[in-house]
């Protein structure tokens, strides 16, 4: 029987870089092939993630995650698949790339301070619409019965997660995390928490530390670098900005065109108009922005100004 010979290409990145929006677009490139992750019995939290190296590893085998691709036995199209958070799990990653040290690996990344309030904005509405038993008559009342009837299975989708405890407010995110004993704390016990069997992949996302955590970009690529080397780093790698995706036509063309030639298949057009969950989906749910402050973005940025600039030493360019 032939087990498959698992992924080629992994698309990494933190929340809310727009890995969605790529993985939806990308996996219509008769090159690449997505698998069935479902269909062998990786039930996943998302749909586009597999999780084998944190929810699924401890009692999953390497050839049962490999089988996810054994129907493609054409070498030339590429297998890949897209589970994000492994770029931010240290211990997830040393698993990846020991297991397939060649893999292909494109990372996402965005302004880190955007991607900060983007990733609070999103949990503080997920909350919000799962625990207010109004949450679906008030999405209706604001934006329509036909907003709601054209996004209905997404939105009822939200409003049936669990989401456990309240998310702080971001006015208490940062003064936890002023209390730097306490950051190392809460950010440490989230990368314990992702390996644990019991969590399956279920991500302490509402976690004051990896609200910042996951920004740290050099921080994460510095671990890639140390696992594989800088040659197949500079093989192996390659990272994007959030502001070509989100940019005109024509930056939005060069990106997928990098992804593309990165994995030396043809170059294809996107379908730009493709749905996929927005900011401005998320807004008309719940919309989050009232309790974000000048005061709280200047203390955001201020943290991030070291690891930018280290980001931008290490790519010898200026990214954020």
């Amino acid at each position: 029987m032939y087990v498959g010979r698992g992924p080629d290409f992994i698309m990494l990145g933190p929340m809310k870089t727009g890995s969605s929006t790529v993985w939806n677009n990308i996996k219509e490139h008769p090159l690449l092939f997505e698998g069935d992750g479902w269909g062998r019995g990786f039930q996943r939290p998302l749909e586009k993630e597999y999780h084998y190296y944190d929810g699924f590893y401890d009692h999953r085998t390497l050839n049962a995650y490999k089988e996810i691709w054994s129907t493609n036995f054409n070498p030339k199209i590429k297998n890949f698949e897209c589970t994000p958070a492994y770029f931010y799990c240290p211990l997830q990653m040393s698993r990846l790339l020991s297991d397939f040290p060649s893999i292909k690996m494109m990372i996402c990344l965005r302004d880190p301070v955007d991607r900060f309030l983007s990733h609070y904005k999103h949990f503080r509405m997920v909350f919000e619409m799962s625990t207010n038993p109004n949450s679906i008559e008030g999405v209706k009342n604001r934006n329509g019965e036909d907003f709601y009837n054209e996004h209905k299975n997404g939105i009822d989708f939200i409003a049936n997660q669990r989401v456990g405890l309240e998310p702080n407010k971001l006015n208490e995110i940062i003064e936890m995390h002023k209390n730097q004993g306490w950051y190392t704390k809460n950010r440490d016990e989230h990368i314990r928490y992702i390996d644990h069997p019991k969590h399956r992949g279920k991500y302490l996302f509402n976690g004051t530390g990896n609200y910042f955590y996951q920004g740290e970009y050099i921080t994460h690529i510095k671990n890639i670098l140390s696992i594989i080397g800088k040659p197949n780093f500079d093989r192996n790698v390659l990272i994007n900005k959030f502001s070509d995706l989100s940019g005109s036509s024509e930056d939005k063309k060069k990106y997928y065109n990098s992804i593309f030639n990165f994995l030396e298949i043809e170059e294809i057009e996107i379908n730009e108009n493709l749905k996929v969950q927005s900011h401005d989906f998320n807004s008309k749910l719940y919309d989050a922005s009232s309790e974000i402050e000048d005061e709280h973005i200047e203390y955001i940025q201020e943290y991030y100004k070291p690891f930018n600039k280290m980001l931008n030493e290490f790519m010898k360019e200026e990214i954020f």
